[in-house]
């Protein structure tokens, strides 16, 4: 990949990249996964709604 690519997406040699492709066919480079960082919002605000709960089961 080319160094101002590298530099665009603030990646480096060894980095893991995700394609992913939209509904409309365009695709897209990211530094992440897009389905991880779904899942931790998801995990985030089950935490935050469960939080006495999960206190609870900690002690």
């Amino acid at each position: 990949m080319p160094k101002a690519a590298q530099d665009h997406l603030k990646i480096e040699n060894g980095d893991t990249i995700w394609l992913t492709e939209a509904p409309d066919g365009t695709l897209s480079l990211t530094p992440y996964s897009p389905d991880f960082e779904r899942q931790m919002k998801l995990a985030e605000q089950i935490m935050d709604e469960n939080r006495d709960a999960l206190r609870a089961l900690a002690k």
